[in-house]
């Protein structure tokens, strides 16, 4: 992102910035409809409405407060690092809940 441009100063071609912004940009907008799509692949029949809107809903809703819960967390810590420690243990939790979950489902 902006990091990428300081970095690169102000002699480099535009074209691979640009390109660079461009690619963040369609990753950072399309995984919606990759996780919605797979929310209805594996919702309840008849329910695929219901929990694509639950889990847009959740996911706004963390998009919303998220920056919020986490600016507050370092300002009450006092350091970043704690907090991405924090979040960090957030994801692999996720992560090993999400695997033992799928382990769950096989025959």
């Amino acid at each position: 992102g902006i990091r990428d441009v300081a970095v690169t100063g102000v002699q480099t071609c535009a074209l691979p910035i640009l390109a660079l912004f461009a690619a963040t940009g369609i990753l950072a907008t399309t995984w919606n409809g990759v996780f919605l799509a797979e929310v209805a692949r594996i919702a309840p029949k008849g329910k695929v409405g219901l929990a694509t809107a639950g889990s847009a809903f959740i996911t706004f809703l963390a998009y919303s407060f998220g920056p919020f819960v986490f600016a507050t967390s370092v300002s009450t810590v006092g350091a970043y690092g704690p907090v991405y420690a924090g979040v960090s243990a957030l994801g692999i939790v996720a992560a090993i809940a999400l695997l033992i979950a799928g382990r769950m489902r096989k025959p």
